[in-house]
């Protein structure tokens, strides 16, 4: 059907029932509907039972405490050198990955 654009009403299209093969050739190269998408399905009930159990049964720890405590130690005594260069490397590899630097 096509819609009548000043109305909005739906017009019934106009179809000959002549049997020329031209007709023929018509009717078979039109295409069907496109299909309809199929929508994917989420559980957040599920994903978030899994995220629990992920989290308790990874018993380690995510933090290495001795490397915390050697660095706060050697700060508070002063021993620790920063290096500015490579912190800003870091940052900027960190900022932009594919980043050679």
């Amino acid at each position: 059907m096509a819609i009548n654009p000043i109305t909005g009403k739906n017009t019934p299209l106009v179809t000959t029932s002549s049997n020329t093969k031209k007709d023929t050739v018509d009717q078979a190269t039109k295409k069907s509907p496109p299909a309809r998408p199929e929508f994917d399905s989420f559980d957040a009930t599920a994903v978030s039972q899994k995220i629990k159990q992920a989290l308790a049964s990874n018993t380690s720890s995510v933090l290495n405490e001795e490397k915390i405590n050697a660095v706060k130690e050697a700060l508070q005594q002063g021993n620790y050198q920063i290096d500015a260069d490579s912190i800003a490397e870091k940052m900027l590899q960190f900022d932009n990955p594919f980043n050679s630097a």
